[in-house]
């Protein structure tokens, strides 16, 4: 069964307002941790970007849309949401709804400060099949030859057909540039289909709570 994936995009106006949001993010993964079974990753991030000290990423995946509708009642979220309508400075976060349909995460234990990468990829209409075959052989590739990629996830707009969103989680920076960068599979993709892509937006991202697999500590 294919799980649900919510990503929250946060805007917190302050250093100060995003500071209180992380320790309520924080208490929501711990709820989670404790009475959700049905909530496989709850990845609370910022940007690595010190000019950026107002924004949060949390990558969030469900078992099914029930579990999702249930733990936007839980009581940790609800102070969220009560919080987040308290100051005019927060603006309204941002909600996206994805589809993962290539994607694994490893039983490694986490690093205390994984590399963290968000892409949103647009690809012009009609060359979205095309995309999707060249990140399927990414996908293969990097779980067979690269241990130090510990979670990939392709993602499907369920609002945009042409968009793809990609969460990536490596070991290392070592992981990533002289790793996966360089992996003969990635680099036929890029240049086979670079070319269809007609926006790309990228962030790096911190680690700062939450877990990215229920059977591992991050």
């Amino acid at each position: 069964m294919t799980t649900v994936f919510v990503l929250g995009q946060l805007c917190l106006g302050t250093a100060a307002n995003r500071h209180k949001a992380l320790d309520l993010f924080r208490d929501i993964a711990q709820y989670a941790l404790e009475h959700e079974p049905g909530v496989f990753k709850y990845y609370i991030t910022v940007p690595r970007d010190p000019a950026d000290d107002t924004s949060i990423y949390v990558f969030e995946e469900y078992a099914n849309q029930a579990v999702v509708d249930a733990h936007f009642l839980t009581p940790p979220v609800q102070r969220l949401v009560n919080y987040l309508q308290s100051d005019p400075d927060i603006l309204a976060p941002l909600v996206y709804t994805l589809k993962p349909f290539l994607s694994f995460t490893r039983s490694t234990a986490l690093p205390s400060d994984p590399t963290i990468m968000y892409a949103s990829i647009t690809y012009a209409p009609g060359t979205k099949r095309q995309a999707v075959a060249g990140w399927r052989d990414v996908v293969a590739a990097t779980h067979k030859h690269e241990p130090g990629a510990l979670s990939y996830n392709i993602l499907e707009d369920t609002e945009d057909p042409d968009k793809v969103n990609v969460f990536e989680v490596y070991a290392s920076e070592s992981a990533l540039w002289d790793v996966h960068a360089t992996n003969p599979v990635v680099v036929e993709n890029k240049q086979k289909n670079g070319s269809i892509r007609t926006n790309v937006e990228h962030v790096r991202l911190k680690y700062v709570g939450g877990f990215l697999k229920r059977s591992i500590l991050s």
